[in-house]
């Protein structure tokens, strides 16, 4: 028993680096594709000015869709623990996931990509707050002074940039933008930790 017991955290260290790997190549994918959808021109066949793509909507329909086929394939051809959670519960984070979706890809509109990336990065207290809101945890005042050293930071460099670059340009940031991309920090803040609370009070998969 001993030399399997002693592979054993060497088997979990191999599976969770296999699932961060796989984790980080998904969403560096959906980044650039992200990007390259949102921010780039369209020509037709004869010269034109271009046209970018601004139906954001239809990419979180299939975004949604693409996920419901996937996932509903997963749950028919494995065993699924019994199913406890109330279905009006996954409302809340239903709706919350479509609008930050909505929110992360309109944005882009208004703010250039490195700028929501940047943004990103500052979601550290909007995750922290909804942590207290909706799960009821507590954190150490160090850990929400780092919170706020890394929103500071991460704001005055995006201040810096705004200011050192031409406020011409289609997607330099704006009102609207900052505003639809605090949105998106805050509805992504609460899918979150409305997820983690599911999974901690009804032992569900993460396929469920």
């Amino acid at each position: 028993m001993r030399p399997s017991s002693a592979r054993e955290p060497w088997s979990f260290a191999m599976c969770g680096g296999a699932s961060s790997w796989k984790t980080g190549v998904s969403y560096l994918t959906w980044g650039v594709l992200q990007e390259k959808i949102m921010t780039q021109k369209y020509y037709e066949v004869f010269p034109s000015d271009g046209q970018r793509f601004s139906d954001s909507q239809f990419l979180v329909f299939v975004n949604r869709v693409l996920a419901f086929t996937l996932s509903g394939l997963y749950l028919l051809f494995t065993q699924q623990p019994r199913h406890l959670a109330p279905v009006y519960k996954y409302s809340y984070c239903s709706f919350s996931n479509i609008m930050s979706s909505w929110c992360q890809y309109e944005a882009l509109k208004f703010v250039a990509f490195p700028t929501q990336v940047l943004a990103k990065a500052s979601k550290v207290i909007p995750v922290m707050l909804m942590g207290r809101l909706v799960s009821r945890k507590s954190y150490d005042w160090h850990e929400y002074l780092l919170a706020l050293a890394i929103s500071l930071g991460m704001g005055l460099f995006l201040l810096s940039r705004s200011s050192g670059g031409s406020s011409s340009s289609p997607t330099s940031s704006s009102l609207s933008g900052l505003i639809i991309l605090a949105s998106y920090l805050v509805l992504d803040s609460f899918t979150s930790n409305w997820q983690s609370e599911l999974f901690r009070t009804y032992r569900m998969s993460s396929a469920q």
